[in-house]
């Protein structure tokens, strides 16, 4: 196996990837991250947090054609938001392959409702997890990106970071659907206080339809994931998209205590990909003051490579 598996990647690009995990001031971590991916002996290799520490294990039958990068945070001042968001993780690391980003939302969905039977209390303080996805393909050097809650996700274009993903509060929705219009959206998106309104294995607050199709600002046990089709005229907001991959712009993956803090810059992408440069990162957002656990994950295909 391990000689089939340095065989099929010798064919593709070289993709590279790095993930780090500090606690805050908090008692516990309740971030959690995955990384799936081939290494150089040819061998898949699984990487992810148990108990709040790091782990890994062997995944034989993963393809070198896929890395799977993900991270995730438990809900902060909910119970057992360590525990959702490793129950999250130990799904998905046994979760084969997804060839699109209709195939991670059926996946997703059927985990939601999984989570809600396992931890579910249908109290407001319920357990529940964000989630960022991104299932690269080597081949085709593209990712499926998947987002759900208040974790966030940026490319490096044009040695500046683009913001690919929007948090999921009551006024992103409300702007999705036409409830307030750009300036109260703006306006909106400078308050320090915005809310999560759903997250994975909880539920939704205000983002679903009654029977009879009129607002429901109640609590609804399932989510909300759009679509660059569900959006025709907003696809920068979709939670669901495909995008290409060149080589040298890295895929950064993140929770927010990276900018809790509030005066954490972002490096020039280039110099986030040298190694060990993350794990600087991270440290520098606890050092400036974040309030919450910082879980990074970055990768990109080599600029030098010849595949």
């Amino acid at each position: 196996m391990g000689a089939i598996g340095r065989f099929l990647s010798s064919l593709l690009p070289d993709f590279k990837t790095e993930a780090i995990s500090l606690r805050s001031r908090r008692s516990e971590n309740q971030d959690n991250y995955l990384l799936i991916a081939h290494t150089s002996d040819g061998q898949a290799r699984a990487h992810w947090l148990r108990d709040g520490s790091a782990t890994e294990e062997a995944r034989r039958a993963w393809s070198a054609r896929w890395v799977r990068m993900a991270v995730l945070d438990g809900m902060g001042g909910h119970a057992h938001g360590r525990e959702i968001a490793e129950a999250a993780v130990d799904a998905l690391r046994l979760l084969p392959p997804c060839s699109s980003a209709i195939a991670q939302r059926h996946a997703i969905l059927d985990l939601h409702h999984d989570l809600l039977r396992r931890f579910g209390t249908g109290q407001a303080n319920s357990p529940g997890t964000t989630l960022i996805w991104a299932e690269v393909d080597r081949l085709r050097r593209r990712c499926h990106l998947l987002h759900l809650g208040d974790s966030r996700a940026w490319l490096g274009l044009d040695d500046d970071w683009q913001l690919l993903t929007r948090d999921h509060t009551l006024a992103e929705f409300g702007y999705r659907d036409g409830r307030i219009d750009a300036s109260a959206y703006a306006a909106e998106r400078k308050r320090p206080d915005r809310r999560l309104a759903q997250a994975l294995g909880h539920g939704a607050w205000g983002l679903k339809m009654d029977a009879e199709g009129h607002e429901s600002f109640g609590f609804s046990p399932d989510i909300r994931l759009d679509s660059v089709r569900d959006l025709p005229s907003l696809e920068g907001h979709a939670d669901l998209r495909t995008l290409h991959l060149p080589r040298g712009v890295p895929l950064m993956l993140a929770t927010d205590g990276l900018w809790s803090g509030g005066t954490c810059r972002l490096p020039p992408p280039t110099d986030l990909m040298a190694p060990g440069a993350l794990g600087g990162l991270a440290q520098a957002a606890i050092d400036a003051g974040s309030t919450d656990n910082t879980s990074l994950l970055i990768g990109f295909f080599d600029p030098e490579s010849t595949s």
